[in-house]
């Protein structure tokens, strides 16, 4: 969890640059699940195996 006192910038612009790359990290993060989840359980598989 983010606490609001442990940002490493300590300008405006560098606290919103620090919360865009989490947001971004959090983005990506979510999307690698997703599709591991996906091929997993082999639901985007067609004919040949390929996605």
């Amino acid at each position: 969890m983010i606490v609001v006192d442990d940002f490493h910038g300590r300008s405006e612009r560098t606290v919103k640059q620090e919360l865009f790359a989490h947001f971004v990290l959090i983005t990506m993060s979510r999307l690698c699940t997703n599709e591991s989840a996906t091929r997993r359980n082999g639901s985007e598989t067609n004919n040949t195996g390929k996605l």
